[in-house]
C-alpha cells in the first residue's frame, strides 16, 4: 500500500504545478530555455484532462464495488495522474536521451525513475480504488497524444532554430 501511495504522491494538483515549473526552472538555470518552456508546457495536459472530466462526468469506483484505499475528488475519467505522468516524465526521458551534455549518472537516474513512475502509476490508481481500468487507459492514451504533440513541437522548434542559424552563418560567411 505504501509503495502505491508513494507512486501516486507526485500527482496532486500542487505537486503537478511544482514539478512542472520547478523542473522548468532547473532547465532555465542551466541555460536550456527552450527545454524549460516545453517542460513547463507539460502542465497543459492537466488542463485538458480537467476539461474532459467535466464533459464526461464519470463517477469514480464506489466502495460497494472495490476496496477504496485512498479518497479522491471530482470525476474519474480520464486519470489525471496517469496522463500527467506520461507527459511530464515521458518528456523528461526524451530530454535525457537528447541532451548528452548533462551528467550521465543524473540522466540515467532520471530515466529509470521516470520509467518506473510511468509504468506503475496506472496500477497504483486502480489498486488504491480511485480509478477504473478504463480511466487509466484513457489517461495513458491522452498522455501519449499530448506527449507526442509536445515532442513534435519541440523537435520542430529545434530544427527551425538550427536551420535558421545555419542559413544565417552562410549569409555572414558570404559577406
Amino acid at each position: 500500500i505504501d509503495l502505491m501511495k508513494f507512486v501516486s504522491w507526485f500527482g496532486g494538483t500542487f505537486k503537478v504545478i511544482s514539478l512542472s515549473f520547478g523542473a522548468a526552472f532547473i532547465f532555465y538555470i542551466f541555460k536550456l530555455k527552450k527545454e524549460a518552456l516545453f517542460v513547463a508546457s507539460t502542465i497543459g495536459v492537466s488542463v485538458i484532462n480537467g476539461g474532459i472530466k467535466m464533459l464526461i462526468e464519470r463517477p469514480r469506483p464506489a466502495d460497494s464495488f472495490v476496496t477504496i484505499l485512498y479518497e479522491a475528488d471530482n470525476h474519474g475519467f480520464p486519470s489525471g495522474h496517469t496522463s500527467f505522468y506520461v507527459v511530464f516524465f515521458g518528456f523528461l526521458i526524451y530530454l535525457m536521451l537528447r541532451l548528452p551534455t548533462l551528467d550521465k549518472i543524473i540522466r540515467k537516474a532520471l530515466i529509470i525513475l521516470s520509467l518506473f513512475l510511468i509504468t506503475t502509476i496506472p496500477f497504483s490508481r486502480v489498486y488504491l480504488g480511485v480509478h477504473w481500468l478504463t480511466d487509466v487507459i484513457g489517461g495513458f492514451l491522452l498522455g501519449l497524444i499530448v506527449l507526442i504533440t509536445i515532442i513534435g513541437l519541440y523537435t520542430r522548434s529545434k530544427n527551425y532554430n538550427e536551420k535558421w542559424s545555419n542559413e544565417n552563418r552562410t549569409i555572414k560567411s558570404r559577406n
